[in-house]
């Protein structure tokens, strides 16, 4: 049986990150497991393409909701990315850091270290922006955040028209101020996508203790007792069991607790619904996912 220090299930946005910084550490042996292709395919690379990258059943999970109550028994497409950088790979190339609010609301709720003022840093450290190096970017780090270099007239029109309404014109979206009507920071670079992998992964793939795995399906987790130890991974027609010290589970908000939940962690009636044995009754995986919808003008 292959052993590994830790394991990462999942090469997205969040994936390929970890892999870089664990792998730093040249003593810790890191797998990092994908089950989507490495991501080079021209759909991905070019901005062009997105229609193609997200319809293609290749590089896109093509998750349903449930029939929506208030949308009229309507399911709802959830996009989510198969392919190394995951989301990132077919997403709208759109750069969009998340409220300071809400991550202040985490802070209040408990989460110490996540208020906004906390994560500035992080992205900051992250960012490669054309805005150059300020309080609220950074032009030293591997994700590259670029700016439209032509206006759509269309895209003008919008903009003047939201601020006729009275709204403010925000010409940087992930500064100071969040709100308004602005053009959108990009990750492109030299007209290509910039997925997470191209960021984080790709420069250090060659790293002697990191392994990367594309094309692999996670079926489960072992399990000894009350410590998980390894993954199930479906190898052909066999399943292989590799273990390892830690397992980082980095398969997205549905993947993730999907994963578990075929582990037998997560709500014991629902487990039992389905004839999968209980490890461990945690009533809150695979509840209360919350996402936006997007209403195409």
């Amino acid at each position: 049986m292959t052993a590994y220090d830790t394991i990462i299930v999942g090469a997205g946005s969040a994936g390929c990150v970890l892999a870089n910084r664990l792998s730093q550490d040249p003593d810790r042996k890191v797998l990092l497991i994908e089950a989507g292709p490495p991501g080079g395919h021209l759909y991905i690379r070019m901005p062009a393409a997105v229609a193609m990258a997200i319809g293609s059943k290749q590089f896109n999970w093509h998750y349903q909701t449930m029939p929506q109550a208030h949308m009229n028994g309507r399911r709802v497409s959830t996009p989510r990315g198969k392919a190394l950088g995951g989301s990132s790979a077919i997403n709208a190339l759109v750069y969009v850091r998340g409220n300071a609010y809400d991550y202040d609301h985490w802070a209040e709720m408990g989460c110490a270290g996540w208020s906004y003022a906390d994560v500035l840093p992080y992205f900051r450290a992250t960012e490669n922006n054309a805005f150059g190096s300020g309080a609220y970017h950074g032009s030293e780090g591997p994700l590259v955040v670029s700016h439209p270099e032509s206006e759509n007239p269309a895209f003008k029109a919008f903009i003047d028209a939201g601020v006729d309404l009275g709204y403010p014109y925000n010409p940087d979206n992930n500064g100071e101020t969040q709100e308004g009507f602005g053009p959108f920071q990009l990750n492109i670079k030299d007209g290509r996508r910039w997925s997470s992998a191209n960021a984080f992964l790709h420069p250090i793939a060659q790293r002697k203790n990191l392994t990367v795995m594309t094309d692999q399906q996670v079926l489960g987790l072992r399990t000894d007792g009350t410590k998980v130890t390894g993954v199930k991974l479906a190898n052909s027609r066999n399943i292989e069991l590799i273990s390892a010290e830690t397992v980082i589970l980095s398969a997205g908000s549905i993947g993730s607790p999907h994963l578990m939940m075929l582990s037998g962690i997560g709500p014991a009636d629902a487990l039992r619904q389905h004839k999968i044995d209980v490890a461990a009754d945690l009533p809150g995986v695979g509840q209360n996912l919350h996402d936006h919808l997007e209403v195409k003008v």
